[in-house]
């Protein structure tokens, strides 16, 4: 009997412990996510401008002595700094502080090869640029232009402007459809053998950092909805790209729709191999390259060559074309108008959204172009059009400072991870 009772008082005592180290774990693992969502909420107050301990723990909702900790495990890892504020008075007894980044930590490279010029600029942890250079664009991206963006990289890290900080991540910026696991291309036009590169791969083995390869729309929204129109209201909108290719970026309940596997947003792009394919135009754009090509084929018609009959967009005689007011560009600006105002009305009635947002090369035409789309809108809307129209105020640089935004917040997403790690004794 007796060893039949120390038998059960060892397995009671085993499943109590057992219970006791669950409970445990799991409420570490409560603190270690209350700690990362504070800590997230910290990062964007300080982009701003330097806080003191009690405005922080007023803005993030937290009691002083949580504020505290929070800020004294991030200037720990040396990624805040905290300087006392001496010539101001004591309150309730403390000596305040300001705590800010600490900007020498290192810095955040962008790279971007969505517009005609490619980008690459460096940003330090409160995201404001610290250097920015370009390289001139053509119409097919190779292998060796990301190589040369390698160079520059690497080049500007050197400069006077990098202080020798260290480099903490990489995030560019590119058109097509990017597998959002591996970062391959699915299919990318402007990308010349696409299929046998991963320029997240490439930059991760040659710099040693973390690397995210970011579709062009979506970081181009993603910079609309940090600092431009879409305001924090906006739950459901549609960010739309009119340039040489069109493409979509849906916010949906407040957050980026992404997809399945990454590749929300695009426009069907058809083989046209019957005649129900070659003029099938229902939910698609009207794209600044198909009003510049039909423009050529018109004049080329009508026996008027033209200087560029490549079909590539010659930006410097598009130009000429809108200052000259030339009618068979305008016809086609018109047919464009129409298209691309039934196209809106289609996913704006599809998506139910509240906003929609505009942007890309087709505002060269300016606000006649923009009087258009609106004009159209009313006379062709059977119902009423619902969402409100804005118009980008950004001109070529909203996916670098998209991409930025969202290297940065994957740095520290990452930095809060394993502290939280460490925390936990993993």
């Amino acid at each position: 009997m007796a060893v039949e009772f120390l038998i059960l008082f060892f397995f009671r005592a085993l499943l109590v412990y057992n219970c006791f180290m669950k409970k445990k774990t799991a409420d570490n693992e409560n603190r270690s996510s209350l700690r990362i969502a504070n800590q997230k909420k910290l990062i964007p107050l300080l982009m701003d401008k330097a806080m003191s301990l009690t405005d922080i723990s007023a803005s993030i909702g937290v009691s002083f002595p949580a504020a505290s900790a929070i800020v004294e495990e991030l200037e720990k890892a040396d990624i805040l700094k905290v300087v006392k504020e001496q010539s101001k008075t004591k309150r309730n007894g403390r000596i305040p502080v300001l705590v800010s980044f600490n900007l020498d930590y290192g810095l955040i490279g962008v790279i971007d090869v969505s517009s005609q010029n490619l980008k690459v600029a460096l940003y330090d942890l409160s995201n404001q640029i610290v250097l920015k250079r370009e390289m001139p664009g053509k119409e097919f991206i190779t292998k060796d232009d990301f190589e040369k963006l390698a160079e520059t990289l690497k080049d500007m890290l050197k400069s006077k402007e990098a202080k020798g900080r260290k480099l903490l991540w990489i995030g560019i910026s590119s058109p097509g459809m990017i597998n959002k696991y591996t970062g391959d291309y699915a299919l990318a036009y402007r990308i010349k053998d696409y299929d046998k590169i991963n320029p997240q791969t490439y930059f991760y083995n040659l710099f040693g950092v973390e690397t995210r390869l970011y579709n062009d729309i979506k970081s181009a929204a993603m910079a609309e909805q940090a600092y431009g129109v879409i305001h924090s209201g906006v739950q459901n909108a549609i960010f739309v790209h009119l340039g040489s290719s069109c493409g979509l970026s849906l916010l949906l309940n407040g957050s980026q729709y992404v997809g399945s596997n990454g590749y929300s947003g695009e426009i069907s792009v058809y083989n046209h191999i019957d005649k129900e394919s070659s003029s099938c135009l229902n939910n698609r754009f009207y794209s600044l390259h198909r009003i510049y090509k039909n423009t050529i084929d018109f004049k080329k018609e009508q026996g008027r060559a033209c200087k560029n009959e490549t079909g590539y967009i010659d930006y410097n005689l598009l130009t000429t074309w809108i200052k000259e007011k030339d009618p068979d560009l305008n016809h086609f600006v018109d047919e464009s108008a129409k298209m691309n105002a039934l196209a809106l009305i289609g996913y704006a009635d599809l998506l139910d959204v509240d906003l929609i947002v505009l942007e890309g090369p087709i505002l060269l035409f300016g606000e006649s172009y923009k009087n258009l789309l609106i004009k159209y809108i009313n006379q062709y809307d059977a119902h009423e059009f619902r969402p409100h129209l804005q118009f980008s105020s950004f001109k070529d640089d909203n996916s670098l400072l998209g991409v930025a935004y969202q290297a940065n917040k994957e740095f520290f997403d990452s930095v809060f991870e394993l502290l939280a790690s460490k925390r936990n004794g993993n």
